[in-house]
């Protein structure tokens, strides 16, 4: 009996060992879970549909919601979403068909913003000067990998914009604004003076704006959200990725 109470008191020792192992583990995974999936579940991309009076269409695509823009030119696209058999189906919803974007203006080069580039053949493809080094190796997106275009597109298909860079899109005006942080060349777009659409540039939650998830440099975004506030309070409506839209006016930082 006193063998068998002996062999009882040398196991507690790593049953002990053993549970704290386990609850690290947990906790670990729960960290890893609350960094790296904590940040989608606050997301609420704008449903697929025309928005009032503005001649723009919103088409949800997973966490994301890219933008069309009317025009007598044809249609032009702020970004390009997460899946392309997800913005095919969401157009068709539109009745837009792919053939009639002639313009894609991507806000930077994460893959959930490029994934359906292939479907618009007949679209010019802009984007930031400064997020060519993401997509050319110069500069790494996390890890030692930086961000890469979907098979078809290449870099040199892209149409890189200055700062302040106007298009001309049919009858509307479309214009780059550098916005970095999120990545180094974020650019957001404003058309016709009125829309801004934001990308990732910033986040908005209960109309404030905030630093995006995923930022590469938190304080050169802050100091974007800075420098460019006052420019988009004084648009109408602003425009985001993952969180919806929003009247320009009633946002705080």
């Amino acid at each position: 009996m006193k063998r068998k109470n002996e062999k009882t008191k040398k196991m507690k020792p790593k049953k002990k060992k053993w549970i704290i192992i386990i609850c690290a583990a947990v906790a670990a995974f729960a960290v890893l879970v609350l960094v790296n999936i904590g940040p989608f579940m606050s997301m609420s991309p704008a449903d697929t549909g025309r928005i009032n009076d503005t001649g723009i269409i919103a088409i949800k695509n997973g966490i994301v919601t890219v933008y069309l823009i009317e025009s007598n030119e044809g249609y032009a696209l702020i970004d390009a979403g997460v899946s392309s058999g997800g913005i095919e189906a969401a157009m068709a919803e539109a009745r837009v068909d792919p053939a009639e974007v002639k313009y894609v203006f991507l806000t930077h080069s994460d893959g959930d913003h490029v994934a359906s580039l292939p479907l618009f053949a007949n679209a010019a493809i802009y984007m930031s000067e400064d997020e060519k080094q993401l997509l050319d190796g110069r500069t790494h997106r996390s890890g030692n990998s930086g961000n890469s275009l979907p098979a078809g597109v290449e870099l040199n298909d892209i149409v890189l914009l200055a700062d302040g860079q106007e298009v001309q899109v049919g009858e509307r005006v479309i214009q780059g604004v550098k916005a970095p942080g999120h990545t180094p060349g974020s650019m957001l777009y404003i058309a016709d003076g009125k829309y801004v659409f934001s990308g990732d540039a910033f986040k908005i939650a209960g109309n404030t704006m905030s630093v995006h998830p995923f930022t590469m440099d938190e304080d050169t975004s802050k100091a974007t959200m800075q420098r460019l506030y006052n420019d988009i309070i004084d648009t109408e409506l602003t425009l985001t990725a993952h969180y919806g839209y929003f009247v320009s006016a009633s946002l705080s930082k």
